[in-house]
């Protein structure tokens, strides 16, 4: 199944590598929540002293899912879910 059509609002050439910007319209936006409520995640590594931060606010649906399920496996829970915002 082909992805549809996503309109493009801003686009402005960048470098010499041929990348562009482009700023694209979203419909939906689905963020992360543990019992209902938005989180964040933090990565930290006492070894090199490291702190990563990963995004939880997508564009597609799936790829929210696919992030509240690998939490539901790390923590052995079913709290985590995802909810559409506008």
């Amino acid at each position: 199944m082909a992805k549809p059509f996503i309109p493009v609002i801003l686009e402005k050439y960048i470098d010499d590598f041929g990348y562009t910007l482009k700023v694209i319209q979203s419909e939906k936006t689905w963020v992360v929540t543990l019992n209902g409520k938005p989180i964040g995640l933090k990565k930290h590594s006492d070894l090199a002293d490291i702190t990563k931060y990963r995004r939880t606010i997508f564009n597609q649906k799936g790829s929210a899912l696919s992030l509240a399920n690998k939490l539901n496996e790390i923590f052995n829970i079913k709290d985590f879910d995802i909810k559409e915002i506008s």
